[in-house]
């Protein structure tokens, strides 16, 4: 049987031969068409899946911080935390969960707001132990005549840690675009102490500009 796909076939019958490829083709387009169909739909399942877990690993580290707080200062009945060896132990193990969660946040929007909580309860933690408080070593000792047992020195490194600034994070404050936020509010308005204060900064500098760039306001 002759090739119908030589030169001298499709010359001849120019019809056949393309109605021959289109059925040799037919299946794989219809093949190709399934497998991106699938891929669609698969995608269009997993995308709100990866959402949930993300959020529900968000929600569980914010939960397991708030934790830590609580246990460091008795579920914010004391302002700041005291010498208790559990309630340091139990602080510890929350931020250690806390860590571990976080690295199950994975969409973008959700990894923001983790760091703006991971701040917030930064704050909270470092004002509970009173970071930069000078206490004698007494304070973090075993206290025999009170029972009370000394502080685990791996509870107080993972406490600590968690509540300084890292020193590889960025700080917003230095991306603010301070020019911006001068043009937008007259900071200084009305508030001289404030204005008295700024003088001796740079920053001022940026106010007044934005001030000259101001309209002069209407006289009543």
């Amino acid at each position: 049987m002759a090739d119908p796909t030589t030169v001298a076939a499709v010359a001849a019958d120019p019809y056949g031969t393309i109605k021959l490829i289109a059925a040799i083709a037919s299946p794989m387009v219809s093949a190709i068409a399934i497998g991106v169909s699938g891929f669609i739909a698969w995608t269009a399942i997993k995308t709100p899946q990866k959402d949930r877990e993300s959020k529900n690993h968000l929600d569980q580290a914010i939960l397991s911080m708030q934790r830590a707080h609580a246990a460091l200062t008795n579920d914010g009945r004391n302002p700041h935390a005291e010498p208790d060896r559990a309630n340091w132990l139990t602080a510890a193990r929350h931020i250690e969960t806390y860590k571990k969660l976080k690295r199950g946040v994975t969409e973008p929007s959700h990894k923001v707001m983790c760091e703006d909580h991971e701040e917030y309860w930064r704050h909270r933690v470092s004002d509970a132990v009173q970071m930069y408080a000078l206490r004698p070593k007494g304070w973090y000792e075993e206290d025999r005549a009170n029972g009370r047992n000394g502080l685990y020195p791996a509870s107080l490194v993972i406490v600590y840690g968690f509540a300084s600034w890292p020193d590889d994070k960025k700080d917003p404050i230095d991306e603010a675009d301070l020019a911006a936020i001068a043009e937008a509010h007259d900071v200084r308005k009305g508030n001289h102490g404030l204005r008295d204060y700024l003088e001796r900064f740079p920053e001022n500098a940026i106010l007044d500009e934005a001030d000259a760039k101001r309209p002069p306001r209407a006289r009543g």
